[in-house]
């Protein structure tokens, strides 16, 4: 395991992620940004998925949502889902869909390619991180959205509950 670390805030997240990308030679990528904490268990738990079913593109587990905020349950699942930091990914796939686009919530597009075009899996709960809510970042400025009950009529927020749905559930 080897880990890059940018700085290129201006860029944003999605322009540092590339350049990770373009850096390693690994065939699984897995994407950290600096405020997370991941739970010892999680890279071995997304690796042993990956190897045991090779026809899976990326793996994703379940987040712990670190914050003081209030933010309603059925939204875990949705932030869970779209959130690069909890996913490993195989290599090849990822190329495929030409890594992470230069436009906001680039982390819930490469989400949704990836589920468009490959096979993913969830491994089962309990979380193998934490994704921090802070002051400043771009879960904190959507916390109002995050307080409301989901518009499950929003085109969007259908799709992402279709990927849930066709997102297997990794056994072992």
């Amino acid at each position: 395991m080897r880990l890059l670390q940018t700085s290129s805030r201006r860029s944003g997240a999605g322009s540092a992620r590339n350049i990770g990308i373009a850096a390693s030679s690994a065939d699984v990528l897995c994407f950290a940004d600096a405020d997370d904490i991941y739970y010892k268990e999680h890279f071995f738990a997304c690796l042993s998925a990956l190897h045991a079913n090779p026809t899976v593109a990326f793996v994703k587990t379940h987040v712990h949502i670190n914050t003081s905020h209030r933010i309603l349950p059925e939204w875990h699942d949705v932030i869970s889902a779209t959130l690069v930091q909890s996913m490993c990914v195989r290599r090849v796939p990822l190329s495929f869909i030409e890594g992470f686009p230069p436009i906001e919530l680039e982390d819930v597009w490469v989400t949704r390619l990836l589920g468009e075009y490959f096979k993913g899996a969830i491994l089962p709960p309990p979380a193998t991180m934490e994704y921090a809510v802070k002051h400043g970042g771009r879960a904190y400025e959507q916390l109002q959205k995050f307080q409301a009950p989901i518009d499950r009529e929003h085109e969007f927020t259908r799709y992402i509950f279709y990927l849930l749905h066709t997102y297997s559930t990794y056994s072992s």
